[in-house]
């Protein structure tokens, strides 16, 4: 009996090339006749190109273009983030240009500036009060030259006003006893001396008050925008400073990693 062994035929099997292959060769291919279309590139440059790529080539050339991309990954990923990082990095700020002969500054905490706010009323009243003030301390440099002639005037007028003050003994009547007035000598200058006192007092009051003023008017103002996290409401500026947003006091800063407020 005559039996037939059946050899096995071969088949062709048509290659392919991988996805990850062909998904950079489709890119390559649409992103030329992208800047064909658009006037970035000529036909002659296209033609190039697409034999550069070797999109027309068979799957092992192509497969070996590739390979030696994805060889050299790792360095090309580097420098691109570089480039990246180069291109969005913002530019130092110029230094302003000092002038040789501009003095050099003081050190030290600044001037406060006190703007001078008061009407013309009150100007005119500032300088009616400030001549007084130096009339009265002329009067008080010639009193201080006869300082002594009125010393001895009051102690002859405090002298004179107790004589008159000295009535004979009388017997005592019954009931409560009246009061003796004293009548003590009072020299003209210590009148004039008391109103220069209080003169200084009022105009250190109003100084205290200007500075307060130009306290307020310093404090600086920053622009902010309502920011919720966790159903949290807060207050966040350009610096993403997290502030309080009823007493808009500062108590955190905004972690973009973390994506959480960092607390003081």
């Amino acid at each position: 009996m005559n039996s037939k062994i059946n050899e096995p035929t071969k088949t062709a099997v048509k290659k392919s090339l991988p996805v990850k292959y062909n998904q950079l060769l489709v890119f390559g291919y649409w992103f030329l006749n992208h800047q064909k279309s658009n006037g970035k590139i000529t036909s002659q440059v296209y033609d190039e190109y697409l034999s550069t790529f070797h999109v027309f080539d068979g799957i092992e050339s192509q497969m070996e273009y590739f390979n030696d991309f994805f060889g050299e990954f790792k360095s090309i990923h580097k420098n691109l983030k570089n480039d990246i990082r180069a291109k969005n990095k913002k530019p130092k700020a110029k230094k302003k240009e000092t002038d040789p002969n501009e003095p050099p500054k003081k050190r030290g905490r600044k001037k406060k500036e006190v703007v001078d706010n008061r009407t013309e009323e009150q100007k005119l009243m500032d300088q009616i009060i400030t001549s007084a003030q130096f009339e009265s301390i002329q009067e008080v440099k010639s009193i201080a030259v006869g300082e002594k002639v009125m010393e001895e005037d009051c102690q002859e007028n405090h002298i004179e006003i107790n004589q008159t003050d000295v009535k004979p003994e009388i017997k005592k009547k019954r009931g409560r006893p009246r009061k003796e007035r004293k009548i003590v000598s009072v020299c003209a200058g210590d009148y004039l001396i008391e109103a220069l006192i209080a003169q200084s007092q009022r105009e250190s009051k109003l100084n205290e008050n200007s500075d307060e003023d130009s306290d307020s008017e310093e404090e600086e103002e920053i622009e902010v925008r309502k920011f919720i996290n966790n159903d949290i409401l807060y207050l966040i500026d350009d610096q993403n400073n997290i502030y309080d947003h009823q007493s808009h006091d500062l108590i955190g800063i905004w972690n973009d990693v973390s994506q959480k407020v960092d607390k003081l």
